[in-house]
């Protein structure tokens, strides 16, 4: 069975601080954190893997206003989740989760 692997755009934030630990409580996938700070990416993703067995939190970099970001940060994930709050750049993050063969959801 592949192991299913998540990223949460805007991940550290509100919403997608809650959404990755009910992942992370209730399955089996590993998460990606990710968002344009890295830094605070890195901690909470940290945070996660202390909290939740396994090391199935991890961080990456990316900026909804980036293609190019966002094409390296989706490489080999499966679904992109799109929590943070960037109606203007829904196409460009949707169009780039296509190019990454992941599927897409806008919880917000």
């Amino acid at each position: 069975m592949q192991k299913i692997s998540i990223l949460i755009l805007g991940g550290y934030g509100a919403v997608g601080r809650h959404l990755s630990g009910l992942l992370l409580k209730e399955t089996n996938v590993d998460v990606v954190i990710a968002g344009r700070h890295k830094d605070k990416a890195d901690t909470f993703a940290a945070l996660l893997n202390r909290d939740f067995s396994g090391g199935r939190a991890s961080a990456r970099y990316a900026d909804a206003s980036d293609e190019k970001s966002l094409a390296t940060a989706f490489r080999k994930v499966d679904l992109v989740i799109l929590a943070a709050t960037s109606p203007m750049r829904v196409k460009q993050i949707a169009r780039a989760a296509l190019a990454a063969k992941c599927d897409y959801l806008d919880i917000l």
